[in-house]
């Protein structure tokens, strides 16, 4: 599924701000991956919906594949926690704890699989 949110149908944000969102969106990170394609490629991996990504959805699965999209967009893109959170439609603090945390997740899991 392609994301094409209605960035014209938001009455409340200022025209500049909407420019800069299109701007974003046809910005492409390092290695030639877009955002798009990293919300995609999560929506598939997680078997959840775009939608749940981008929206409030608190189920499992749809956080998840929300911490693994920011990660990874910031990984792959070099984007900034601002850019990353305007672009998901999260303040840029959530972005960096969420960064931190998936860090944490991944030190963590190679503690583990270094004890076997």
């Amino acid at each position: 599924m392609k994301i094409d949110p209605d960035i014209e149908g938001m009455k409340s944000i200022s025209p500049m701000y909407k420019m800069r969102m299109q701007e974003k969106r046809n910005l492409i990170g390092r290695r030639g991956t877009t955002p798009d394609h990293i919300i995609n490629e999560a929506a598939s991996k997680f078997y959840v919906t775009v939608e749940e990504i981008l929206g409030s959805s608190r189920i499992g699965a749809a956080v998840r594949a929300r911490h693994w999209a920011i990660h990874e967009m910031k990984k792959r893109t070099g984007w900034s926690a601002v850019d990353i959170g305007d672009y998901m439609g999260r303040d840029h603090t959530t972005v960096l704890w969420v960064i931190k945390k998936m860090e944490c997740l991944k030190n963590s899991t190679r503690e583990i699989e270094g004890m076997h």
